[in-house]
Formats: C-alpha cells, sequence, structure tokens
C-alpha cells in the first residue's frame, strides 16, 4: 500500500468500506516533506527565523484544527514530533508550546465528540486528582514561581487526559493511524539532521561514560533520545502495516537509524524503552503467524545489520566509551531522587508537597533543587496518596483499552505504545509532548470498526 492513510490494514479488518481522509499521505509525500525538514532543521540552527517559524507553524496548525475539528489529531501529532526542533532552535515561544497545542487541537476536535465512558471517565479522574495539591505549591510560592512549576508539572498529565479522551471518543473516519504516526515523524527529520549537522561541525568529541551533548545537537540528551525512540516505535509500526516489501524495509532501515542516533547521545532510558516497546510488539505478533513471518525476517536483518557491523563502528568511534556506557546499569541520580520522592510521601502522606515542590523539600542538601525524573514517584511525593489513585486510575484505563482491543493486532499496538509510554515515564518524566500523545494513541478505539459502530 502506498497510502498512510489507508485503513488500519493488518490492525484490523474493517468490516466496511471508510472515507479516506483527503489529501492521502502516500510514501513519496511522506518523504518529500521530512526532506524538507530535515533541510528546514539544519537551516534553523542559530536562525533569527526560529521564532516566526514556529510561530506560523503551530499558530496555523490550530487555526486548521479550529476551522475542520478533524485536523485536531494531526496538529497535536505534528507538534509532539516538531516541539524538539523548536527548543533545539531557541525559538522564543513558551517552552510547553507543543502541550497547549497539543491539548487544544484536540479539545476543538471533542467538540462534538465527546462522551462518558468508563475511559474517559478514568482520565478525568486521572488529572482531577493532582490538582488538589496546587493549592500547597500556591501557599509556598510566589504568584510568578507557583504558576510556573504547576504548569511544568501538570502540562503533561492534562495533555494524557485530553489525548486519552479524544483517541477513545473520535470516530475513525476523522483520522487513520498511520496517517498520524507520519504526521508525527515528518519534523522529527529536523531534529535528526541538527544532530548529524552538529556532529559534523564538532572538530573533536570527547566521549565519557554519561549522556553526550555533542551527539544530540548541544541539546539535552535525555530528550532527544526520547523523542528519536518514540519516532523508532512509529517507523516500526508503520513499517508493520506496509504490504510492499520496500516500502517496509525503507521505514524498518529509518526506525534502524534513529535507534543510532538514539545510542549515540548515551542516554541509555530513550534507547530501552523503544527497544522494550518492540519486543513487546514483537511478541504479541507472534499470534499473527502469516503477519509475523512477513515481518520478521526484516527485522532479524536490520537487528544483524545493526549488532555486528553498525554498532561495533560506532563503539569504535567513541573509543569504546558506548559499550562502556550501555554495559553499565547504574541510575545514577534517580535513584537517590526516587527515593528522596518516598521519604517525602512519608511525611505529606495525604496530599503530598504540591507541584514542583519536591525540589524544594528534599532532605538531601545534595539533591535539592533537582526535580523528579520519574513521573510516578513525583505524583507520589508531590500529590501524596491522590497521586497514588490517579496512577491506578491511568493503570486501570491502560488495562482497560488492551482488553477491549479487538485482535492481536491492535493488542499489540496498545501494549507496544502504553509499554514505551509508562518505560519513558520512569526516566524522563514528562518532559515533552510526545509522551502524552503516544499514550493517547493507544486509546484508539478499533472495537468499533469490529462493531460497525462510529
Amino acid at each position: 500500500s502506498r497510502d498512510m492513510s489507508s485503513p488500519t490494514v493488518t490492525l484490523h479488518p474493517a468490516t466496511r468500506t471508510l472515507r479516506a481522509p483527503r489529501p492521502a499521505l502516500t510514501v513519496p509525500r511522506f518523504l518529500v516533506l521530512s526532506l524538507a525538514h530535515a533541510v528546514l532543521g539544519a537551516m534553523l540552527i542559530g536562525s533569527s527565523l526560529a521564532t516566526p517559524i514556529a510561530t506560523l507553524a503551530l499558530g496555523a496548525g490550530l487555526v486548521l484544527a479550529i476551522r475542520n475539528p478533524e485536523n485536531g489529531p494531526y496538529v497535536a501529532a505534528y507538534a509532539a514530533g516538531s516541539e524538539l526542533v523548536w527548543r533545539m532552535s531557541q525559538a522564543d515561544i513558551p517552552w510547553e508550546s507543543a502541550k497547549y497545542v497539543a491539548i487544544l487541537a484536540l479539545m476543538a476536535s471533542l467538540r462534538q465528540n465527546f462522551r462518558w465512558t468508563p475511559i474517559t471517565t478514568l482520565a478525568v479522574s486521572y488529572f482531577a486528582l493532582l490538582l488538589p495539591s496546587v493549592l500547597l505549591t500556591f501557599q509556598e510560592l510566589p504568584l510568578h514561581d507557583a504558576r510556573t512549576r504547576t504548569a511544568f508539572n501538570l502540562s503533561g498529565p492534562a495533555t494524557i487526559m485530553i489525548a486519552v479522551a479524544a483517541f477513545s471518543c473520535l470516530p475513525l473516519e476523522q483520522f487513520r493511524p498511520l496517517r498520524l504516526l507520519g504526521a508525527f515523524l515528518i519534523p522529527i527529520f529536523g531534529v535528526s539532521s541538527k544532530i548529524f549537522l552538529g556532529i559534523a561541525q564538532t572538530e573533536e568529541i570527547v566521549f565519557e561514560a554519561e549522556a553526550s551533548f555533542a551527539t544530540s545537537g548541544g541539546y539535552g540528551p535525555n530528550q532527544v533520545a526520547t523523542l528519536l525512540g518514540g519516532a523508532t516505535l512509529a517507523c516500526v509500526l508503520v513499517g508493520l502495516q506496509t504490504r510492499n516489501r520496500s516500502y517496509r524495509a525503507l521505514f524498518l532501515a529509518l526506525a534502524g537509524g534513529l535507534l543510532v542516533q538514539g545510542v549515540l547521545t548515551f542516554s541509555r532510558g530513550g534507547v530501552y524503552a523503544a527497544l522494550l516497546a518492540v519486543a513487546v510488539l514483537m511478541i504479541h505478533l507472534l499470534l499473527r503467524p502469516r503477519q509475523a513471518a512477513r515481518l520478521f525476517p526484516v527485522v532479524i536483518a536490520l537487528g544483524l545489520v545493526l549488532w555486528f557491523f553498525v554498532l561495533p563502528r560506532a563503539d569504535a568511534w567513541t573509543g569504546g566509551m558506548l559499550s562502556e556506557r550501555f554495559q553499565s546499569f547504574d541510575p545514577a541520580r534517580r535513584q537517590q531522587l526516587a527515593t528522596s520522592d518516598f521519604e517525602l510521601f512519608s511525611e505529606h502522606p495525604l496530599a503530598g508537597v504540591g507541584p514542583g515542590m519536591a525540589a524544594y523539600k528534599r532532605r538531601e542538601p545534595s539533591l535539592i533543587g533537582y526535580a523528579a525524573h520519574t513521573e510516578i514517584t513525583r505524583a507520589i511525593s508531590e500529590h501524596g496518596t491522590l497521586g497514588i489513585l490517579s496512577i491506578l486510575c491511568l493503570l486501570t484505563a491502560s488495562g482497560m483499552a488492551y482488553l477491549r482491543a479487538p485482535s492481536p493486532g491492535t493488542r499489540a499496538w496498545v501494549a507496544s505504545l502504553v509499554a514505551w509510554a509508562l518505560a519513558n515515564t520512569m526516566t524522563a518524566a514528562m518532559r515533552l509532548s510526545v509522551v502524552p500523545f503516544i499514550l493517547g494513541l493507544a486509546f484508539i478505539d478499533f472495537s468499533r470498526l469490529r462493531s460497525g459502530r462510529t
């Protein structure tokens, strides 16, 4: 299939013909747009055009979503994929712009489609349980600081709530999963080109057994690896769906290239999350022998090329520091921060210390000022028992999405996306909008295809 907007292909056979969105995102068009964004990403390094282009892109997306609610999911996908392009280009826009745009775009799509279901009820409860603790932050800090801390820590959960509600409620006539992944992937090649150019322009890179800014485009390796890991999974999912062997090989090769770039950041969390999600996907596909037989040979071939040819050369280039880094499972400061979070919970068990306040309340002087990297322990320390209940709501909703999936293919979709998102919340919290966006994709209601409901 040349059309990335075609019905779910092998995820689940549709019982009737659905109206395809226009214009179709064909693979050639996807490649042209990706190349254009790669060039744009390279051009925006240190450019004064970054701010107006980012403002125009995100603003135009919101206009499109408001004028036509069917555009909302695609605008959210593009915002999630382009977030690091604007940050790396130092565009002067609000830090959480991508999350705000995703929330507003998906809310526009929900105007006529929202309905109360067990999943949407759990999604709203998940976020509502986090709100009482906000009062503690505003009691402790000046208004501006309290607002900034609250927005930084709750914009991610707010995006999860809206994304889960939107993708679980929107009719499948309004979007296609593969087309959504395409809209997400296109701007990420701008990040990829920035990384290539940054490495090429650095005369000498000194590698150590820690995350590398030099091989991350000069930006935070943790966030870059998270985004590249999400892109790796997205490419595998697209490759899984296409019946064209050449396109399947192309997308899996893109997945391998993005994964290698993630490995070279020396940030382990994003890489491990991607590998976990792909492993979960492969395990589920064993229940679909015909589909597995079509995909596994290409995946195995790609894995052998990476393992025996690409990664050894990358390790030699880094003077052996790459293998040393990934052979170490030392959680470094994250374990200390998680322990500190549990200590804060023991002291403030009901409502925690308030969003953003854990960094100020830690016992260990050396940990003062460090925000949590693990969303679960952050919720426990800053929201107390309410935070625990909130996490249980989200896990319950994820389990319901998995159980209602009508086929092994759709269960593979749900399980891999949830696994990726939850794994990243353990190492990168919700610094990026890609985490709540990809988690939201897991809640697409494929069961309505089987039953004929929309």
